[in-house]
């Protein structure tokens, strides 16, 4: 999937994924466009003790700022399909309710 954001932008989604699963720290990541919305948000199982303070700066040294996300959730356990892919609909779920 290919999100737009406001700025007319293309996001790729799984170039955001691949370049956090890289880093140390992280164990998965999964990110979803927030419907109605022109933001993304990312899902983050991390590492115990896994700092989040230089994920941002981290993002931006590596893509433009409309991949920054507007909100990054610490989850336990990512959600997964039964074809082993993250759940974008639990995610989206997720982000309904609010920050984790």
């Amino acid at each position: 999937m290919i999100i737009v954001d406001a700025h007319a932008t293309d996001v790729y989604p799984y170039f955001l994924d691949e370049f956090l699963v890289s880093l140390p720290g992280i164990r998965t990541a999964a990110t979803i466009r927030v419907l109605d919305e022109d933001r993304i948000e990312t899902f983050i199982v991390p590492e115990p003790r896994f700092d989040i303070a230089e994920l941002p700066e981290l993002i931006l040294a590596e893509f433009d700022a409309s991949y920054l996300p507007g909100m990054i959730h610490l989850i336990d356990a990512m959600p997964m399909t039964h074809l082993g892919q993250p759940d974008k609909y639990a995610l989206r779920a997720l982000a309904e309710r609010g920050p984790h």
